[in-house]
């Protein structure tokens, strides 16, 4: 298992022995509405951090009310820093609430919602 090293504790000549630092951030999720079906949404979830590139993490994903989503747990690697889910949302569902991470020795879970408009 690979582990970086911080940029700004290789920069800074005061910090003498850096400590390897593991850890994997979110990015903001991006969802866009599927242009002939408005039902169906694609979430697109990234992350960024100091893991090896080559490390196999696991992207998961979930929603509630109903919604359904086209894969809960993902195997990638680390450097592929995303991985686009496909949602749909089931008929007088106004807000969906979804969880999507990153799980490795280092993980992130997160919580958000949107809104379904079908125009």
């Amino acid at each position: 298992m690979g582990v970086t090293i911080a940029n700004y504790a290789i920069k800074d000549p005061k910090i003498h022995d850096p400590v390897p630092v593991h850890e994997v951030l979110p990015l903001p999720v991006v969802i866009t509405q599927d242009h002939l079906n408005k039902r169906k949404y694609f979430v697109e979830s990234k992350w960024y951090g100091t893991l090896d590139p080559n490390e196999e993490v696991f992207a998961i994903f979930h929603c509630g009310n109903g919604a359904k989503a086209n894969k809960f747990n993902v195997t990638k690697t680390f450097s592929d820093f995303k991985q686009t889910f496909e949602v749909i949302v089931p008929k007088k569902t106004q807000v969906i609430t979804c969880r999507r991470g990153i799980f490795d020795i280092d993980s992130f879970r997160h919580f958000f919602k949107f809104e379904h408009k079908e125009e």
